[in-house]
């Protein structure tokens, strides 16, 4: 998939678990898109949308 969207023109970032993720998406800039699988080594899609939806919130705060 990533190398996909870097011939699309993309710059993707590729974590492979949730935690990395979090780190990665943290430093997105609003209205970033975020393609995951639906399973990660630690966990799953929902947890991280789920965390995403939370810091959201937060960040509106």
């Amino acid at each position: 998939m990533a190398g996909w969207l870097t011939r699309a023109g993309y710059d993707p970032v590729v974590t492979d678990c949730i935690e990395a993720g979090k780190v990665e998406a943290a430093k997105l800039p609003p209205g970033a898109v975020i393609v995951t699988a639906m399973r990660l080594s630690d966990g799953t899609a929902k947890e991280l949308i789920n965390w995403l939806k939370t810091e959201a919130l937060a960040s509106r705060s």
